[in-house]
């Protein structure tokens, strides 16, 4: 290599190093504040548009939160919960959503047998996992009755305009939570859903039902399930 050659190499080198930096510094970095960083794999799909989301078993309100990222972008929505603690803090500090004290599926009921766990995390209406978590060590802190309602119960009127997303996290209910829905009025655009068998190597009820509704499963991070809903 000539000796004016090497300096064209390292002349184009530094202006390549220079272009980087420049365009590093334009980047906003993703906040993630999701179990398994969902929220991250889900906020690369969104376009920059303020949206509406809806989060079903929401739990704390920025700790393993779903939606807590998209809250700080300025969307907006309705948080679900049968712990009465994550409910109250929920509207201290986010008090831009709808809050909501309840369990939400099937049931003949209009309420239902709530376990709490500690950690809450683990809580669920269903008496088959609480026998499972049970199992794994973990304490039950209280046994109460919680309001059950019908997903379509709790949409608005008119749904917003803008990107939608769904989140459901409820401990194996889940199918209660999908069959609920009134899909005719709310097709959210993303679903990020606890599946607690994620369909990495077989198909599950929720993965079937959700591609029965033409959504397809986009990428998993640990037992979340991201899918997009198809045109």
């Amino acid at each position: 290599m000539s000796r004016n050659s090497g300096v064209r190499y390292r002349f184009n080198q530094h202006i390549s190093w220079r272009r980087l930096v420049k365009n590093l510094k334009l980047v906003t970095p993703l906040r993630s504040y999701g179990q398994f960083g969902e929220d991250a794999m889900l906020q690369a799909l969104l376009t920059s548009t303020a949206g509406f989301y809806i989060d079903i078993g929401s739990g704390h309100p920025i700790l393993g939160s779903n939606t807590y990222a998209l809250y700080e972008l300025g969307w907006r929505g309705i948080l679900v919960d049968p712990v009465r603690a994550n409910v109250e803090l929920s509207q201290r500090i986010r008090p831009g959503d709808i809050s909501i004290h309840a369990a939400i599926g099937l049931n003949d009921s209009e309420v239902i047998d709530f376990i709490e766990f500690d950690p809450y995390q683990y809580s669920t209406t269903s008496e088959s996992r609480a026998t499972e978590v049970s199992a794994l060590g973990h304490k039950i802190v209280a046994r109460y009755a919680v309001k059950i309602l019908p997903l379509q119960r709790i949409l608005p009127r008119e749904i917003p305009t803008g990107p939608t997303v769904m989140s459901i996290d409820v401990e194996g209910e889940e199918m209660g939570v999908l069959l609920t829905n009134d899909w005719e009025k709310f097709r959210p655009d993303f679903l990020l859903i606890e599946d607690l068998s994620p369909p990495i190597q077989r198909s599950t009820s929720v993965s079937e039902f959700l591609s029965s509704r033409n959504y397809e499963l986009i990428g998993i991070a640990g037992v979340t399930g991201l899918y997009k809903r198809l045109e």
